[in-house]
């Protein structure tokens, strides 16, 4: 003989009801998880790009090649501040874990995006400061271009391009 089980109406009933209850809560939970994501902010193109800018600068400050690769089309290139046009090759080589130093402080500001479809433009100044021979505090200041371009991982710089800016005159 097997286990004895409650088979009167009034269980089947609860049962029915406990079912019932149960797939209620399930599609309670379901549709507040779904409006709860729904709600929440999304990233614009305008700040995906700037957030891209900030994330390429920073692992160039801390020589992450595997970040600057993640972070770049295969076809990039950059002119530097000296004027070179570096293939993405040479950018990640210079960027070579035995090629790294110190860098310096750095803020990202007066950023300006323009978005084109799958494309976006970030203007920024980059503002570097370091410590001179006189110990004392000293800043240089660039001018980058950088162009992105939306991919199916997302957006990646295809182009940056540096330009120094002059250190103020004395008056």
């Amino acid at each position: 003989m097997g286990p004895k089980t409650n088979s009167s109406p009034e269980s089947g009933l609860r049962n029915s009801k406990l079912c019932t209850y149960l797939s209620l809560l399930a599609l309670v939970v379901c549709v507040s998880s779904s409006q709860v994501a729904s709600s929440l902010p999304t990233e614009s193109p305008s700040q995906a790009l700037v957030h891209l800018v900030e994330s390429f600068s920073q692992a160039q400050r801390t020589f992450d090649v595997a970040a600057l690769a993640s972070l770049t089309t295969d076809d990039y290139v950059e002119v530097s501040p000296l004027g070179e046009v570096d293939p993405r090759g040479k950018m990640l080589g210079f960027y070579a874990p035995e090629h790294k130093v110190d860098a310096p402080e750095m803020v990202i500001e007066d950023t300006q995006v323009r978005v084109y479809g799958d494309t976006g433009v970030v203007l920024a100044k980059l503002s570097y400061t370091m410590k001179g021979i006189d110990e004392q505090r000293h800043t240089s200041e660039l001018r980058g271009t950088f162009v992105a371009r939306k991919t199916p991982d997302g957006w990646k710089l295809a182009s940056s391009s540096f330009t120094p800016i002059r250190p103020q005159k004395a008056k």
